[in-house]
């Protein structure tokens, strides 16, 4: 289930930190710190994505769900990391956060 949420916060899950940003229509985009650094790893292709309005991720995978574009940055791991126009939004959005919750290990965002 999704909540809304305006500004980022942390919460755990499974014991483990998880880092919430404000998306589209405020929901939250939440992951923990392996995605928050597959976020940063490949941030250029996040950006071609929103850039080309989900049309292009600079040779990232691209699927469709619902009719909406989705970048997936790790196609080949058994658990793909896959988000929507406004999520990738919210990250370049928020990439200073991303950036200080990898920078500490998932212990702080601010």
């Amino acid at each position: 289930m999704a909540f809304i949420i305006e500004v980022p916060q942390m919460a755990e899950y499974k014991g483990k930190n998880v880092l919430s940003i404000p998306a589209d229509k405020g929901y939250a985009f939440s992951f923990g710190l392996t995605k928050a650094k597959l976020i940063l790893q490949e941030w250029d292709k996040i950006v071609a994505f929103v850039q080309s309005g989900g049309k292009d991720a600079a040779g990232a995978a691209i699927e469709e769900f619902k009719g909406n574009a989705m970048i997936v940055l790790n196609p080949d791991s058994p658990f793909p990391f896959r988000f929507g126009l406004g999520k990738a939004i919210a990250a370049i959005e928020h990439e200073k956060v991303i950036s200080k919750f990898v920078d500490t290990n998932g212990e702080s965002f601010n």
